[in-house]
């Protein structure tokens, strides 16, 4: 069995033990493990080095921690003791060095309990995750990944990095990457702007019940742009697409690689997901893929793509590449500095767009954070996750299984405060085959607050400053 040091050396005092190895029969294997102060928060992206494999942090900078092993060579005394042989030469054991994360470790403990708090009590939740990054920089304050193995009861575990893993189609988030796109191409001068309603059909597209709704209510055939972005009108950005991009999609396209959406980029980690975009020429293109793909579906990425996108609009347009690794340092000194580092300039126009994320806060699918103590904005996202073939059992519709549940994947990503961004951040629960739906108005929403106001109180940027008498 394992045990430490100190019960070790007092097995060494006991009868028969004492004998050493070939008289008593006590043989000791030493077995060096990394110890973790603060348990298992982070413990996916700090990650660990172990005969299966090498994960995190630990895994990938393993060259720079592990250090060098010492030589020290012995001999054999009359009565069968090793002592040191001092005519031989003596190589010093040489530390490794230390890796300086950009994780605040008081923003992590918050983000890992607000996401806990929101799906512990909920086992149809099978996992959910949260990413704080500073907009400035793209450093990675937090990043928690929270997942139920397959056993029923199972608890909690940092198991996976779903922030970079986790490939898939992420619903009505992905809507602002048209509306950018839109402005930034001139289509939309403003999001005063009307287009017709047309009871919510566009040929070839299911017809979207939200904007039957807004005519019923409103007696209006006309809706704005800005409108349409808050209540998330599916149809809205179906017929704004096709009529700017229907000849000549690719134009759309170049967009989404422009805003590093269709492919992954270097990041400090092993592991980051390739996305998969059913562009013009592609297997997966279609005469509808144009529209599906504006409004959430038809395209994969990690929500670590999806946060970097919302932070380029909140640093004006700037993509700072995402890092977790500040400094390489030896003896307190630094011998390596990581910095900040630039993607892309992806747009000219982001101030535009901001107001229609804050309208989705303040009038729109996020009002759950209308209160919180620093302004938000951002956009909220349901999408549902293509079911295996086992979880199917034969049933041909890809989204559902015979008795009609369906996976939901839950989303809201933005930025705070609106008028000044310093943060983005993302939330995204994912859950098994359900009855339920999982908006991301909902516990996203939720957990984000929690970690909005926390950093309000916490951060010293925000503090009032008292007047002086």
């Amino acid at each position: 069995r394992y045990v430490n040091h100190a019960t070790l050396n007092v097995l060494k005092t006991l009868p028969l033990f004492r004998e050493g190895a070939y008289k008593g029969g006590l043989i000791a294997e030493e077995h060096d493990e990394r110890i973790y102060p603060y348990d298992t928060l982070a413990r996916r992206v700090i990650g660990y080095v172990r005969e299966l494999g090498r994960i995190g942090i630990e895994g990938t900078y393993d060259y720079e921690l592990h250090g060098t092993e010492g030589v020290e060579w012995r001999r054999v005394t009359d009565d069968r003791k090793y002592i040191r042989d001092f005519d031989s030469t003596v190589v010093k054991a040489v530390d490794g060095n230390d890796v300086r994360t950009t994780l605040n470790i008081d923003f992590q403990d918050i983000a890992d309990r607000a996401l806990r708090r929101q799906i512990a009590d909920d086992p149809q939740i099978r996992a959910g995750i949260a990413v704080l990054m500073e907009a400035e920089t793209g450093a990675i304050r937090a990043m928690v990944n929270l997942s139920r193995d397959t056993i029923p009861g199972s608890r909690l575990w940092e198991r996976d990095n779903l922030v970079l893993k986790e490939v898939g189609e992420q619903g009505s988030v992905m809507k602002t990457v048209t509306l950018l796109s839109l402005v930034e191409d001139g289509h939309v001068h403003s999001l005063e702007e009307t287009i017709p309603t047309n009871h919510g059909a566009v040929p070839g597209y299911n017809q979207d019940s939200h904007i039957l709704d807004y005519e019923r209510q409103t007696g209006r055939n006309e809706i704005t742009v800005k409108h349409g972005f808050e209540i998330s009108s599916n149809y809205v950005f179906t017929w704004l697409p096709e009529r700017y991009y229907g000849d000549n999609p690719q134009e759309f396209f170049d967009h989404i690689y422009a805003y590093r959406l269709g492919e992954k980029f270097d990041f400090d980690l092993d592991g980051l997901g390739t996305p998969v975009v059913n562009r013009p020429g592609t297997a997966g293109w279609s005469r509808t893929t144009l529209g599906t793909t504006a409004y959430g579906y038809g395209m994969s990425v990690t929500p670590l793509h999806v946060v970097t996108f919302y932070n380029a609009i909140a640093n004006k347009g700037k993509m700072m590449k995402p890092y977790l690794v500040e400094s390489i340092e030896k003896d307190g000194k630094v011998i390596k500095q990581y910095g900040p580092s630039v993607l892309n300039n992806i747009c000219t126009r982001a101030t535009a767009v901001t107001g229609a994320l804050m309208a989705v806060v303040n009038d729109g699918t996020a009002k759950r954070l209308k209160d919180a103590k620093l302004s938000v904005a951002g956009k909220t996202g349901t999408a549902q996750i293509v079911l295996t073939p086992k979880e199917r059992k034969g049933n041909l519709d890809p989204y559902h299984d015979p008795w009609g549940r369906k996976k939901n994947q839950g989303t809201f990503v933005g930025f705070f405060p609106a008028d000044d961004p310093r943060y983005s951040v993302i939330s995204t629960v994912f859950s098994k085959p359900t009855s339920k739906s999982f908006q991301g108005g909902g516990i996203p929403a939720a957990t984000v607050k929690t970690l909005v106001d926390y950093v309000y109180t916490n951060d010293p940027r925000f503090r009032t400053k008292l007047p002086r008498k």
